[in-house]
C-alpha cells in the first residue's frame, strides 16, 4: 500500500471523501535504486550524544518561549535540583601538550617554581627522569637554550602576579601542536605518570568559565530576543559548572579542554582575549550555582548541541525538547549522503553494501527515535552495529537517522472541493482532537486569507475555509475532529462582509470561543495579525492586490515565527507603515510590488509569480526535505497547503495548472537530488494536473 493510499484511508473515517479522491490521487514515486549514485542516503536529527541539555532547544526555550535558566534546567536535569558549591580551583589538561614540554612566556613578569623570568623571556620545561630542567630559550627546542635550573618533585609551576584582563600579559603557551598562543589565567604546571606528561591549568572554577561557556554557547545569543537569550547563557554556566566539578578523570587533572570533556579556550587566542562580557555576565550571575542528584551529590550534567527534538536518557530522564526546533538550529534536522565505498572501506567484511536497515530503535521522538542497533548487509556478508558506532565511523551528527533512498515521493492531498480539500489537509495534519485552535478564512476573497499561516502556526490548528454566510458541513465536521469539539477557540479572519456575524454564532453555538481579526481594511487586518503574534521580529511583505506572492510568504513565515504585513501593491500601505515605524525588524519583500513598496525590505523578488516563490523558499528553507506544491492562479487549496507545508519543514511552490513553471521544476529536482523526499500537491486535477507531476519527473 502506498503512503498515499495508507493516509486516504485515515481520512475515511473523518471526511469520506477517498471514494472520489483516490481515482486521482498521484502515486507515489516508483522506488529507486538501493543507493542511486552509489550514495546511502540518511536524514537525522540532533548533533552530538543528546544526554542533558541540548543547547539549541536551552536557547529556543529562552528565546523563543520567554523560559528562565531554571526552568531550563528542571526540563533537561531530571531528578536533580539546585545547590551551590563554594569557590575553589579547578585542574584542566590541556591537550595540546600532551607528552611535549611546557613553553610559557608573558608579556608580564613571570616565574617557574621560583625561578623569574622578565616580560617577554620564554621559560622551556622539560621533564627528567628525577624531575624538571627549566630554560630560557628563544624557540620551541632546549637546543641552544640557556639551562638555569635542574627541579625535583613537586609540579614545576609556573605563575604571574597579573590578575586582569589583557591577554598579552598573562601565562602564554606556545610550541603546541596547532601552532597557536593561547593566554590562561591562573597557573600551569607539568605534571607526569610513568608513561607521560601534561601541561595542567590550575585556576578559580568562575575563571575557568569564563573560558568555557562561548566556546560551548555562541555568547551572541545573550542578544537574540531582546536579552532573552542570556537565560540559555546561564543554563550553560550552571551545566558547565556542574559537569566540571562532578568530572575526575585522574589524580593529576579533574577535567581536560576538548569535547572529550567540555571546550575550554582559555583567555585568549593569538593575542586576542576570547572571553565575552555576556558569557561573563551569565558566569557571575550563576557563581557558585550547580545541580545536586536526589542523593544530594554531584550531578554530571552532560549536554550537546541539539537533541533533535527529544532527549537520549541516561543519567537523566528522556524528555521531548520542543525548543529544539528553533529557527536558529541548522541541526534539528539533516540530511547525509555518503558514499557506499565509505561504508565498505569501514566495514570491510560485508563487500558491496546492499542494505542498511534500523533493527531497533529507543521509541523516543519522530521516526521511531535514535538507532540503537543497525544491520549492514552486502554482498559476502552482514553485520550489526550499534548507532552511535555507525554515527562514530561515518562522521554523522547523531545516532538518531534514517537511510532512505533519493527518490521523491509525490503525494496529492485534496478533496473535491475548495472546502472539502482544506479539510483533507487539516486532517493530515492534526489527530482527532490534537489541534488547540483554528483558524477560519472565506473560501471566496483572498485578502484577509492571506495573512493566516503564521496565525495558525502559533495558535496550533489548521486553516479551514468557509463561506460568507455560513459555515459549510465538511468545515464545521473538521473543526470538531480536529480540536475535539468546543470550548477551543476559532479565528476569524476579515469583517463580516469576508465571514459574517452569522458565522460567529454559528460556531458559538457548536461550543466554539471566537475571535475576530478584523480591520477595516485587509492592510489593517494583516497588522492586528501581527500584533496577536506578539511583536515578531521577521516581517515578510507582500503586496496585498494580488495573492500568489504572499501565499509563498505565508510558508516562510510561518517557518520563521513571524508575519506577513500587505502593501498596496507597489505603494506602502498606511496600516503597515505605521506598524513598523520605530520596530526593530528583519524585513523581507517578496515579489517585486512589495519591493518597490518598501525598498528597504531585503527583495526576494524574481521573473514571476513562480520564481519569486523559489526565491523565498531558497532563503528560508535550505536543504529541505520536504515541499509543497499548489495553484499559482487560484488562491483556495494554497491557504491550508502553506500551513501544511510549513508544519511539515518546506516551502510553498506554485505551479501553472497543467505546466510546470521551469524555475519550479529546476528548485525540485535540483534539492531532490541532495535533500528534498516528499513533495505534497494540493487540490485535484484543475488544480495542478498529473501532466505537471509527468513533468517533474523528466530529466
Amino acid at each position: 500500500m502506498t503512503r498515499l493510499s495508507s493516509r486516504c484511508a485515515a481520512l475515511v473515517a473523518v471526511l469520506a471523501l477517498c471514494t472520489a479522491a483516490v481515482t486521482t490521487m498521484v502515486a507515489n514515486a516508483p522506488p529507486a535504486s538501493a543507493y542511486a549514485n552509489d550514495l546511502l542516503r540518511l536524514e537525522g536529527h540532533g548533533w552530538g550524544h543528546g544526554r542533558g541539555l541540548g543547547q539549541y532547544g536551552s536557547y529556543g526555550y529562552a528565546v523563543d518561549e520567554g523560559r528562565t535558566y531554571d526552568w531550563i534546567l528542571d526540563h533537561f536535569y531530571g531528578g536533580t535540583t539546585a545547590g551551590t558549591k563554594p569557590e575553589g580551583d579547578i585542574t584542566v589538561r590541556l591537550t595540546e601538550f600532551d607528552t611535549r614540554d611546557m613553553v610559557v612566556t608573558s608579556g608580564s613578569p613571570f616565574e617557574v617554581s621560583a625561578i623569574p623570568f622578565a616580560a617577554g623571556e620564554t621559560a622551556i620545561v622539560h621533564h627528567t627522569a628525577t624531575g624538571a630542567d627549566v630554560f630560557k630559550g628563544t624557540s620551541c627546542s632546549t637546543a641552544g637554550a640557556t639551562k638555569v635550573a635542574s627541579l625535583g618533585p613537586p609540579t614545576p609551576v609556573a605563575k604571574t602576579a597579573y590578575a586582569g584582563d589583557d591577554v598579552k600579559l598573562m601565562l602564554r603557551t606556545t610550541c603546541g601542536t596547532t601552532g597557536n598562543v593561547r593566554s590562561y589565567r591562573g597557573t600551569l604546571g607539568l605534571v607526569a605518570s610513568a608513561t607521560s606528561t601534561w601541561v595542567v591549568n590550575t585556576l578559580p572554577m568562575e575563571q575557568y568559565l569564563r573560558g568555557v561557556v562561548p566556546r560551548e554557547s555562541p555568547a551572541s545569543w545573550g542578544d537574540a530576543g531582546g536579552g532573552k537569550g542570556l537565560e540559555a547563557l546561564k543554563a550553560q554556566a550552571v551545566a558547565a559548572r556542574a559537569y566540571a566539578w562532578a568530572e575526575s578523570r585522574s589524580t593529576l587533572f579533574k577535567t581536560c579542554d576538548t569535547t572529550s570533556c567540555q571546550v575550554y579556550g582559555g583567555a585568549g587566542l593569538n593575542g586576542d582575549r576570547i572571553e565575552d562580557s555576556r558569557s561573563d555576565a551569565a558566569v557571575a550571575a550563576t557563581a557558585g550555582q550547580i545541580r545536586l542528584t536526589s542523593a544530594g551529590g554531584m550531578a554530571r550534567t552532560e549536554f550537546s548541541s541539539s537533541t533533535g527534538g527529544y532527549t537520549a536518557g541516561g543519567n537523566f530522564a528522556a524528555v521531548p525538547d520542543t525548543g529544539d526546533d528553533t529557527p536558529n538550529n541548522p541541526n534539528h534536522n539533516w540530511v547525509s549522503q555518503i558514499p557506499t565505498t565509505t561504508v565498505e572501506k569501514a566495514y570491510p567484511t560485508i563487500g558491496t553494501l546492499r542494505a542498511v536497515a534500523i533493527t531497533k530503535r529507543n521509541a523516543l521522538g519522530v521516526d521511531g527515535g535514535r538507532a540503537v542497533t543497525v544491520q549492514l548487509t552486502g554482498s559476502t556478508g552482514s553485520t550489526t552495529v550499534t548507532g552511535d558506532a555507525l554515527r562514530s565511523k561515518l562522521a554523522l551528527k547523531s545516532d538518531w537517522f534514517t537511510p532512505v533512498d533519493i527518490a521523491l515521493d509525490v503525494h496529492r492531498v485534496q478533496g473535491n472541493d475548495r472546502v472539502a480539500t482544506a479539510a483533507a489537509v487539516s486532517a493530515d495534519l492534526f489527530a482527532a482532537g490534537a489541534a488547540q485552535a483554528a483558524v477560519l478564512v472565506s473560501s471566496q476573497n483572498y485578502p484577509d486569507a492571506l495573512v493566516g499561516v503564521p496565525l495558525a502556526m502559533a495558535k496550533g490548528g489548521p486553516i479551514l475555509l468557509s463561506d460568507a454566510a455560513a459555515v459549510p458541513e465538511a468545515t464545521m465536521a473538521e473543526l470538531k475532529r480536529a480540536t475535539g469539539g468546543g470550548p477551543k477557540f476559532v479565528y476569524l479572519l476579515g469583517g463580516t462582509a469576508a465571514l459574517s456575524d452569522g458565522v460567529k454564532v454559528q460556531l458559538e453555538g457548536a461550543g466554539f470561543q471566537v475571535e475576530r481579526y478584523g480591520g477595516a481594511t485587509r492592510y489593517a487586518t494583516a497588522v492586528q495579525v501581527a500584533e496577536a503574534l506578539g511583536n515578531p521580529t521577521t516581517i515578510l511583505e507582500s503586496t496585498g492586490t494580488n495573492f500568489p506572492d504572499a501565499l509563498a510568504a505565508g510558508a516562510a513565515a510561518g517557518k520563521a515565527k513571524g508575519a506577513v504585513l500587505l502593501t498596496a501593491g507597489s505603494t506602502q500601505a498606511a496600516e503597515t507603515a505605521a506598524y513598523l515605524q520605530g520596530k526593530t525588524v528583519t524585513r523581507y519583500a517578496v515579489g517585486a510590488e512589495a519591493a518597490a513598496a518598501d525598498p528597504s525590505a531585503k527583495p526576494l523578488k524574481g521573473a514571476d509569480r513562480y520564481d519569486t516563490a523559489t526565491k523565498v523558499a531558497n532563503q528560508f528553507f535550505p536543504g529541505p526535505v520536504v515541499a509543497g506544491l499548489a495553484s499559482g492562479t487560484t488562491f483556495a487549496d494554497a491557504l491550508g497547503g502553506g500551513l501544511h507545508a510549513a508544519m511539515k519543514g518546506g516551502p510553498l511552490l506554485l505551479s501553472a495548472a497543467t505546466t510546470l513553471p521551469i524555475t519550479t521544476k529546476q528548485y525540485l529536482q535540483g534539492n531532490s537530488d541532495v535533500t528534498l523526499r516528499d513533495l505534497y500537491v494540493y487540490g485535484g486535477q484543475a488544480a495542478v494536473s498529473d501532466a505537471v507531476i509527468t513533468d517533474l519527473k523528466k530529466r
